[in-house]
């Protein structure tokens, strides 16, 4: 009696022990930027035009990725398109989608193209962020590695359209500058 407690016990804990493997963070990123190359984190809405978001994966070796792309209130361009760069999807971006990459990925993936039409007329600080797949196990950002465990992904931040200096800083802030001389340089490495 006492040794299928034991077993029983032990079963438990293992499960136990497997759900909560899988409920890890993994170093890997989805973010939105205004540029293919993950640079740019503001999306300037100032007249007539075509906006690309680009969304792009940090992968630390990953098949799989389930989000979904939302905007805040003040966002007032109006969604034209989207293309998904990766041979599998199920869903769209803005409802949610669950990406499959096709091969074990690492490295920057640019994952999906979305394109608005702005008017101009978007609030300062107005942004777009990736979220949870409504059908989240973890509530989190989803992200499968290569030995096909489930995990939590993460995002770097939101893409801020319009920002304004005092309101709201973009995340990717550039590095400050300050200027000098060819000789102040060498002087440091004296």
């Amino acid at each position: 009696m006492w040794r299928a407690r034991v077993t029983c016990v032990f079963a438990i804990l293992v499960i136990a022990a497997s759900t909560e493997s899988s409920a890890q963070t993994v170093p890997s990123t989805i973010t939105l930027f205004s540029d293919p190359n993950g640079y740019s984190c503001t999306l300037i809405d100032n007249q007539e035009i075509p906006l690309n978001v680009y969304v792009i994966n940090e992968s630390r070796g990953l098949v799989d990725s389930r989000f979904r792309i939302a905007s805040s209130e003040g966002f007032n361009a109006d969604y034209l398109s989207e293309v998904v760069h990766m041979p599998f999807h199920i869903g769209d971006l803005r409802a949610g989608i669950d990406i499959g990459y096709g091969y074990c990925a690492t490295g920057t993936l640019l994952l999906a193209t979305i394109t608005y039409m702005g008017h101009g007329s978007s609030s300062p600080c107005a942004y777009l962020e990736v979220l949870p797949h409504p059908v989240s196990y973890f509530g989190t950002i989803e992200v499968m590695d290569c030995a096909f465990d489930t995990l939590r992904g993460s995002t770097l931040g939101p893409l801020l359209v319009n920002p304004s200096s005092g309101q709201c800083a973009p995340w990717c802030s550039p590095v400050g500058v300050q200027s000098t001389t060819w000789g102040a340089v060498k002087a440091l490495y004296r």
